[in-house]
């Protein structure tokens, strides 16, 4: 049943939880990301919001890239343990046994299991 409410910001969460990976001087993470979104087609700019007490903000912050993911859904629990999990207390890539190589364009890991990978610099 449709009710009046006046709190919208939440109106449209929780959507599609990404995987966001980064790399700085040979530290590699891996985090959840629930709020992302497209910002621009041309020229195609991505973003995420990345709180600054979290390790992956670093790691973006120093390196300037990062790799977007979108993963099946079997991949639920992982995504969810990579949500939980501290990137400064656990290399959560190898502890989720996620397999990864290193990307193309960037230094992030790229997920081999994503069904879309996104670098972004």
């Amino acid at each position: 049943m449709l009710k009046s409410t006046n709190k919208t910001v939440m109106h449209s969460y929780p959507g599609m939880v990404s995987l966001v990976t980064s790399h700085f001087q040979g530290a590699l993470n891996i985090m959840a990301a629930g709020w992302h979104t497209y910002l621009s087609y041309e020229p195609a700019i991505y973003g995420v919001a990345i709180a600054k007490e979290r390790h992956t903000h670093s790691l973006v912050k120093e390196s300037g890239e990062f790799a977007v993911h979108f993963m099946p859904g079997h991949f639920a629990d992982k995504i969810q343990q990579s949500g939980t999990l501290s990137g400064k207390d656990t290399q959560k890539l190898e502890t989720l046994n996620l397999v990864y190589k290193k990307g193309e364009i960037i230094n992030s890991p790229i997920l081999q299991d994503a069904y879309v990978a996104m670098s972004v610099r």
